[in-house]
């Protein structure tokens, strides 16, 4: 069995009342939910002089931005390609940019701000996409306790949040 040793992962932050992959990627700030969340999938690091799994981004001359989000688990490094640390031109109706990025992975975390938040994978026009993992903070952990049930041998990352 063959298993990816390195892998990148696309994040995008939905705010409530967005539905269109412009309104989406057109998002430039953090809402401390999603700092938080951003919190759980790995850590924010530097990109410019960064030695490990690049995922695509420039480690030399911040040309896809300053930061991202990166987590080693199980020897498997991941990279994520978060919309909302890629560059922002505001000239650029499409975000192609961000776009580039995350349009090219083959999975792509989705945060939901509100409860009532809504999204459709049709809404990301792209051709390697295939895979949408869909989260929302919920305060009563829930997916953290299944998670704890089903993986006996891992430990939680952070047992008290949920998403």
């Amino acid at each position: 069995v063959f298993i990816k040793s390195e892998l990148k992962v696309g994040v995008i932050y939905v705010k409530e009342g967005q539905y269109t992959e412009e309104e989406i990627l057109d998002n430039n700030d953090n809402s401390m939910l999603f700092e938080e969340f951003l919190q759980i999938l790995g850590e924010k690091v530097r990109l410019r002089g960064f030695d490990r799994y690049k995922g695509g981004l420039d480690t030399v001359h911040d040309l896809t931005g300053l930061y991202s989000i990166y987590t080693n688990w199980r020897n498997i490094e991941i990279m994520f390609h978060v919309s909302t640390l890629l560059p922002y031109e505001s000239h650029d109706p499409q975000k192609l940019q961000r776009k580039r990025h995350i349009g090219n992975d083959i999975v792509c975390v989705v945060f939901l701000e509100a409860d009532n938040t809504s999204f459709s994978p049709a809404c990301i026009k792209s051709h390697f996409l295939h895979t949408f993992i869909l989260g929302k903070w919920d305060n009563r952990s829930s997916i953290e306790r299944n998670r704890e049930k089903r993986f006996d041998d891992d430990e939680p990352r952070h047992r008290q949040h949920g998403f």
